[in-house]
């Protein structure tokens, strides 16, 4: 230092103001260099926020979408015995899907932003659980379609289970009806078939076939009944029994579509 004061003094006043705005410029540049880095920092720091907010608002809208399909979904199912299973399929399930289309729109838009991220972004932690929180609208909408599927098997017009077992049930009255007994006996099975619609408890259907069965019996060992008609009865016995089984089968499907909605909710 004091070799430069003592050199600073043999220049003179022109030597020092050189220096000094040496110095000066020198103070200047490291200030502006240092207010580059922290005005840099805080723009990434604006844009990571930024980000994230329309990362989370995405989130939050894919969700509220998802949700508004399952309602539909539950409404489909709870609605269709009431309104009929073709006007159940056009106010319930054409909306959902509809629905479901702009979720998975808003699921690749939402991979995109992912992937767009820097790899220092917490999410890039976590990229097992966003693929499988991405896939959940194609998974939704596969199960969705697998369950309308089986409700057309189950509920369609004419062609459904549900008609055929009317239908058969139907046949199995009008013989009933040749007796206060047997017609009894319908009366118990109707009572355990409506209930099994009630409950979907395979108990009241399997119970409505036994008391088939009984009413087929009591019929056949009636002296009323000529003996060419015991194989009609017992064939009509038959095909009821025949749909109840695959209605508890279809049922059972029904049930699992379910529960797969329900773990895809969890997860």
């Amino acid at each position: 230092m004091g070799r430069i004061l003592a050199k600073l003094r043999l220049h003179g006043i022109t030597a020092k103001t050189v220096l000094g705005f040496a110095v000066l410029a020198v103070l200047l540049a490291a200030e502006g260099g240092v207010s580059f880095v922290v005005l840099r920092s805080m723009r990434q720091a604006e844009d990571r926020m930024a980000q994230s907010m329309e990362i989370r608002q995405r989130i939050f809208e894919m969700d509220g979408e998802l949700e508004k399909a399952r309602r539909l979904q539950r409404d489909f199912f709870i609605r269709y015995p009431e309104i009929g299973f073709t006007q159940a399929l056009e106010q319930y399930f054409t909306p959902s899907q509809q629905v479901i289309a702009k979720v998975v729109a808003l699921s690749e838009e939402f991979r995109g932003m992912i992937e767009s991220t820097p790899r220092s972004h917490p999410l890039k932690n976590r990229l097992t659980e966003i693929n499988l929180y991405l896939s959940t609208a194609q998974r939704f909408a596969d199960t969705f379609g697998e369950l309308v599927e089986l409700m057309n098997e189950l509920a369609a017009p004419v062609t459904g289970l549900q008609g055929q077992l009317e239908a058969s049930r139907n046949a199995l009255r009008d013989q009933a009806r040749r007796h206060m007994e047997s017609l009894l006996i319908f009366e118990r099975m109707a009572a355990f078939e409506q209930s099994y619609w009630l409950s979907r408890k395979r108990s009241d259907l399997q119970a409505a076939l036994n008391e088939a069965v009984s009413l087929a019996n009591f019929l056949q060992s009636s002296a009323a009944l000529p003996p060419d008609r015991a194989g009609e009865i017992r064939g009509r016995v038959e095909a009821y029994q025949r749909t109840a089984r695959e209605i508890m089968i279809v049922d059972g499907g029904i049930q699992g579509k379910f529960n797969d909605f329900n773990l895809q909710a969890k997860a």
